[in-house]
């Protein structure tokens, strides 16, 4: 249930779960704190702003919502180096990438408002699959009829894309540059003890 994006520290146990530690252990230090600590600072300038913008100020309806935001506004910055705003202007401002049917701040906004369906159903009925058509030709389509599952589907899929998409490109990146002043948790170079656990 914990691994629908795949292997995760929280959902391994034994000698899986102590290479995940190894390897992920170094990225959280005091640099990775001090980029926290900045980038909330500046994520809840945002979210004040845009509260300050609201029709009834001083009174805030959606507050979880909004926290919700923030985290992952904060979690998209100091892990992949994608900074979001809070103003309705981000869609406007990006654009959807070839190959994509979002933008990045849609694909991981509806990736965690699809969330509890992705927890709770089974990957199989979320996902697609061919079949043959009236006329014999092979069809792609979805396996549950459901709009509620639908929507989660596109969601993960789209996030999942852009997941490897900065993967990918942050190995091409790492192979051929310097590291950055400060670089993405993503981006930063894994100590030697853990390049090669093995």
């Amino acid at each position: 249930m914990l691994n629908i994006y795949g292997p995760t520290l929280s959902g391994s146990e034994g000698d899986e779960a102590r290479l995940y530690r190894t390897t992920t252990t170094p990225a959280f230090n005091e640099a990775t704190h001090q980029q926290v600590w900045a980038e909330s600072l500046r994520q809840t300038g945002g979210m004040l702003t845009l509260t300050a913008l609201d029709r009834a100020p001083g009174s805030v309806h959606n507050l979880s919502e909004r926290m919700a935001k923030l985290a992952l506004n904060v979690i998209s910055k100091v892990c992949f180096g994608k900074a979001m705003r809070w103003q309705d202007e981000q869609d406007d401002i990006e654009k959807v990438p070839r190959g994509h049917e979002f933008t990045y701040a849609q694909a991981i906004n509806k990736a965690v408002e699809s969330n509890t369906t992705l927890f709770l159903t089974p990957k199989l009925v979320l996902s697609n699959c061919f079949f043959l058509n009236e006329s014999n030709e092979l069809t792609w389509a979805d396996i549950s009829p459901l709009k509620i599952h639908k929507k989660a589907n596109k969601a993960f899929n789209e996030w999942q894309r852009y997941m490897l998409e900065m993967r990918d490109e942050t190995k091409r990146r790492l192979k051929g540059t310097a590291v950055p002043e400060q670089p993405s948790l993503l981006g930063r170079p894994c100590p030697v003890h853990c390049a090669n656990p093995h």
